[in-house]
């Protein structure tokens, strides 16, 4: 309902502080509306966020180039979400399986401080099975897997206990218990484990491309089935952090490198022996052998290091 309801007003030369009620007051004037039918509120340092009651209102006030307020000449445009934003393309919708999270913090906004800006979280509602049940499950729509890291920490308020009488089984009402004193906090150690990426990269154009194969030569031309989105599985165990062939004793909470598990159930060239490339977008070959190229040199020299 927003979306239709409201609008920006801008000065058209000069930026200036307006006072709001007096610009609100000067807009149902101009549009013969009541007072209660506009709401005004200040936006950014030039521009105010205009507020009408109906869908209605909002289209009649565009219909007018520009009006007049305390000496100012300003004009409407309407508003939408991409105001002050900047699109960026996630192309990747990965499934985690966090190890070590508390019951009462398995919540979506509990869990998303372990990740970057660029990435928001969702509830995964399949029901879990095997190693998978242990875990918190979640979806995560990222630009780049790789940036997810393999461990982290998790900070969380330590849970107030409940008076000894409350039973929760007769369904009593009892008040949240108050905090009285200092907060207490409790660490959790928690192991990302990756196991499903959904690769929704855009399938490249094949329009372009000749094939040999044509009806004069006696074989038919045909189009080879695509598959989309592409989803890549991985190997991941219990108590061990991915990339590594042992219980590590300190955590790393740095992002991952080349070393993820190879896919569980597919062999794809992207993917080295004993370690994992960030699966690539669907482009040319040659564009895909350079990035190989690249990521076994990184891959060379984690190993050499080592």
């Amino acid at each position: 309902m927003f979306l239709g309801t409201a609008a920006l007003a801008s000065p058209i030369r000069g930026a200036s502080q307006l006072e709001v009620e007096v610009l609100r007051r000067d807009i149902t004037r101009r549009l013969c509306m009541t007072e209660e039918a506009v709401t005004v509120s200040l936006f950014s340092h030039d521009r105010y966020l205009v507020k009408f009651s109906k869908a209605e209102q909002r289209i009649a006030a565009m219909q007018s180039s520009c009006f007049l307020s305390q000496g100012r000449k300003l004009r409407l445009s309407t508003w939408n979400r991409e105001i002050n934003a900047v699109p960026v393309a996630l192309m990747y919708r990965v499934r985690l399986c966090i190890e070590g999270v508390p019951l009462h913090g398995r919540q979506v906004e509990t869990v998303a401080c372990l990740f970057k800006s660029r990435t928001f979280v969702e509830e995964d509602k399949e029901m879990a099975v095997g190693d998978a049940a242990a875990c918190f499950r979640i979806w995560v729509w990222t630009f780049d897997p790789n940036s997810i890291p393999k461990a982290g920490t998790l900070e969380l308020d330590e849970p107030l206990p409940f008076p000894d009488d409350f039973c929760p089984e007769i369904d009593q009402y009892i008040e949240a218990p108050v905090r009285h004193g200092r907060s207490n906090t409790l660490k959790y150690l928690v192991i990302i484990h990756i196991d499903l990426v959904v690769d929704y990269s855009p399938i490249p154009d094949s329009s372009s491309d000749s094939s040999i194969e044509s009806e004069t030569s006696g074989i038919p031309a045909s189009e080879p089935e695509i598959v989309w989105p592409v989803k890549y599985p991985f190997y991941w165990h219990l108590g061990i952090v991915d990339g590594q062939s042992r219980v590590s004793p300190s955590l790393p909470t740095t992002s991952r490198p080349t070393q993820l598990r190879p896919p569980a159930t597919m062999s794809c060239p992207h993917f080295a022996e004993f370690y994992q490339m960030p699966p690539l977008p669907r482009s040319s070959s040659a564009s895909a052998v350079s990035a190989i190229a690249l990521s076994t040199t990184k891959l060379n020299k984690v190993v050499g290091g080592s």
